[in-house]
């Protein structure tokens, strides 16, 4: 074999070495590559498989206690109004009176509306004394529930590994109102899939969470 042969051979071993390394190398990239696509993907698909759909109206028309309590605070109310209204009939009757009672501009006429003045305002200050009252038990009744449910969830989603809990409404359309056309229309949730709704899970919870303590909730001070 000639300088020349021995030089070529060396040559082309040489090349066909970093060809191989090269290749290698490729080979090492592009699984990289797609190591970390499949990583990605999967962990796409994961998110979207623990996002969760949850009626929070329905799960509160459906609490035992709830509703109880909300249609006493609004019977309360009711009588409230009720109660306002009639006092001030009342009042206005009063005044009448007092034309036929006392002269118009004397003295004892001026006492009497006075007294009658003093009445009305006392009686606003009572009734929207009392119905702040009745809104901050109604208020308290809405938090207790509220903090009574998300911890259910809580819960539920610590035990079925869901990241995300959207909130939506499940109640159909109805296209003669236009405040539920417009609720549908501007909804965040555009479509889900049926096992994505943990609604009856957590009402299901409640109810047993309910059933098994006597524990008030919201009660009214």
């Amino acid at each position: 074999m000639t300088l020349w042969q021995r030089n070529a051979s060396v040559e082309w071993s040489v090349g066909s070495s970093r060809s191989r390394v090269r290749a290698v190398f490729v080979r090492g990239i592009i699984a990289t590559v797609l190591s970390a696509w499949c990583a990605l993907f999967a962990a796409t698909a994961s998110a979207q498989t623990s996002v969760a759909l949850l009626d929070l109206a329905v799960v509160f028309e459906s609490h035992p206690v709830f509703k109880a309590r909300l249609a006493q605070l609004k019977q309360d109310a009711d009588g409230l109004q009720a109660s306002v209204l009639q006092q001030r009939q009342a009042l206005v009757k009063e005044q009448e009176n007092l034309r036929l009672l006392y002269q118009p501009g004397s003295k004892e006429f001026k006492e009497k509306e006075k007294e009658l003045a003093v009445k009305a305002t006392q009686l606003e200050v009572d009734s929207n004394d009392r119905m702040r009252e009745l809104m901050t038990q109604e208020a308290q009744l809405h938090y207790s529930v509220y903090t009574e449910v998300n911890k259910l969830v809580d819960e539920y989603c610590t035990q079925f590994e869901i990241r995300l809990v959207l909130r939506f409404n499940s109640a159909a359309v109805q296209p003669d109102k236009p405040e539920s056309v417009m609720q549908q229309v501007n909804s965040a949730v555009v479509y889900y899939n049926l096992t994505r709704d943990i609604t009856p899970a957590i009402v299901q919870r409640v109810s047993q969470v309910r059933g098994a303590t006597a524990n008030p909730v919201g009660q009214p001070r």
